[in-house]
């Protein structure tokens, strides 16, 4: 019998030699889904136990304990608690900043430009919240190459935002002083929200229209008051 076994897989191997398409392995697609599916789980419960331990107190042992599974199983798709860290904090950064440059339609006038890509900021920094804490809060445990890429995309995401603010300012639109103290006090109520964030109290969505609406109070003209309304009539 193992004579058999050992003919058919040299017989195999052999064709296989000759057959220019069987050069490569296949990568079975429902393989390769399901191996991201796990990925994906392990980096969200990650996420969740960097958020409320924080990094220096969460262990690998913790996140096994949490996904039901052996350490072979989390190393498998990394290499250890930081590479983990490193790709929470990059992938948060990644999706909440470039949100300007993807949303901005060129085509709307300039003040619902600007509400749209502050709403759609505000939705994406709700949506990956324990994630995007992390850079705030943990900054200190990422490596100097980290933080560089991190300065780079925010810096990128201001210049996008100095942009639709100078636009609206020189078209009588926004009225504000410093175009550099309006956009940082804009980025602040985004990036200080996990100190005071508790998704259990209102709706993802309602939330991120009162965030995005008090942001563009701050570009906006001051509504008149009763007496200069008055006065007016």
């Amino acid at each position: 019998m193992s004579t058999v076994r050992k003919t058919v897989s040299d017989a195999r191997s052999s064709a296989d030699a000759e057959s220019p398409e069987a050069v490569a392995p296949v990568t079975r697609p429902h393989i390769a889904e399901r191996q991201e599916a796990r990925r994906r789980q392990i980096l969200d419960t990650a996420g969740q136990l960097f958020y409320t331990k924080g990094y220096a107190g969460m262990t690998m042992s913790d996140l096994c304990s949490a996904l039901g599974v052996t350490k072979p199983a989390v190393y498998y798709y990394f290499t250890d608690k930081y590479e983990i860290f490193d790709i929470l904090c990059r992938e948060a950064a990644q999706v909440c900043l470039s949100a300007i440059r993807e949303t901005a339609n060129p085509v709307l006038p300039v003040r619902e430009r600007l509400q749209a890509c502050l709403l759609e900021m505000a939705r994406r920094c709700i949506d990956c919240h324990h994630a995007a804490a992390l850079t705030y809060r943990d900054r200190q445990y990422l490596r100097s190459e980290t933080v560089e890429w991190l300065h780079t995309m925010s810096r990128a995401y201001y210049r996008d935002l100095y942009a639709l603010l100078d636009e609206g300012k020189r078209t009588g639109v926004f009225d504000f002083g410093d175009a550099r103290v309006a956009a940082h006090a804009m980025g602040g109520v985004m990036g200080f929200m996990y100190t005071w964030h508790d998704p259990s109290r209102i709706d993802p969505d309602v939330l991120a229209h009162e965030l995005s609406s008090a942001m563009m109070k701050i570009v906006l003209p001051a509504a008149p008051g009763p007496i200069a309304t008055a006065a007016a009539s």
